[in-house]
């Protein structure tokens, strides 16, 4: 004989946080020497990664194999199985 009951786990509670009402932002001169080092180094890092690729260079190209006078695999009696 079991007995379901019903636990009070949740409350009807809302928190309200005050925040922050005026975002502050910084101008470039407002940054010290090394943060502005910091943020040209990597706009100038992520700018760069985009560049295009050289040309893919295919040495043989315009190879044309030998040609064929007799098939070795038939003159020789070699399959592969």
């Amino acid at each position: 004989k079991e007995k379901i009951t019903k636990m009070s786990c949740c409350k009807d509670e809302i928190d309200i946080l005050d925040g922050i009402d005026q975002i502050t932002t910084t101008s470039f001169e407002d940054l010290d020497k090394i943060q502005k080092q910091v943020l040209v180094a990597y706009t100038y890092s992520y700018v760069n990664q985009f560049e295009g690729l050289a040309e893919k260079v295919f040495p043989h190209q315009h190879y044309e194999p030998p040609k064929l006078i007799r098939d070795i695999n038939v003159l020789h009696e070699t399959f592969l199985i």
